[in-house]
């Protein structure tokens, strides 16, 4: 409807981006072309930067390995600009340390690039260095460590920190589970629903938790 009325404004357009990726049917030249409409009217505008490294991430990842090593520098060099327009963008950030702990050094990835952003980012925000300090930890499967970091951390009001800290609560409940170790697993969960209760991501691993112990009954109500 925005668009509609005003072609060039800039949060709609980055809104579509997000849509179109979110259907998650494929559109991912269709995501990547409004958000480089969006690039091209406002240049200066971080979440334009920020929605193009996104789309063309979708694409690279659904496109298999040789397609994520064609566009890696493209898509970490516009999660950089984003960051550097605008470097209190935490969802930005978040962006880019995902890339670093995922791409290989002959991409411009590494631990070493992760751990530096991470303390630039404590800087600017604590909460939010310390998040990418739990992201680093489930990593090298210090899997206590990332839980006794997530679990004294209390976000304030800022949306990215806050989703980040419900999904490393639900990776750290999902690594329990994958080790079949469901005390563990229900335990996390179990305060991540309480912190996020209306969180569908962790109501769904509580779900897959039941499931796995046999308890299809509790799951399926879940």
């Amino acid at each position: 409807a925005k668009l509609a009325k005003d072609p060039a404004d800039a949060s709609a357009m980055i809104a579509r981006t997000r849509a179109i990726l979110g259907m998650r049917d494929g559109r991912y030249e269709e995501a990547a072309a409004q958000a480089e409409k969006c690039i091209a009217k406002h240049p200066a505008n971080g979440g334009c930067h920020l929605a193009l490294g996104k789309a063309l991430g979708s694409k690279a990842v659904a496109g298999g390995v040789t397609s994520a090593i064609g566009y890696a520098g493209t898509i970490r060099d516009y999660f950089k600009k984003a960051v550097e327009i605008n470097p209190r963008d935490y969802e930005a950030r978040f962006a880019l340390l995902d890339y670093y702990m995922m791409a290989p050094f002959i991409v411009g990835g590494g631990t070493g690039k992760a751990e530096t952003l991470a303390r630039e980012t404590t800087a600017l925000n604590a909460d939010a260095g310390k998040l990418m300090n739990v992201s680093l930890d489930l990593k090298e499967e210090n899997v206590a460590k990332a839980e006794a970091g997530a679990f004294a951390l209390k976000p304030g009001s800022d949306d990215a920190i806050q989703q980040r800290h419900e999904e490393q609560l639900m990776a750290i409940g999902a690594t329990h589970l994958s080790e079949k170790k469901y005390g563990d697993a229900m335990r996390v969960l179990g305060e991540a629903q309480k912190r996020y209760p209306d969180s569908p991501v962790i109501a769904f691993v509580v779900a897959r938790g039941h499931q796995e112990q046999g308890k299809q009954r509790e799951a399926l109500a879940i």
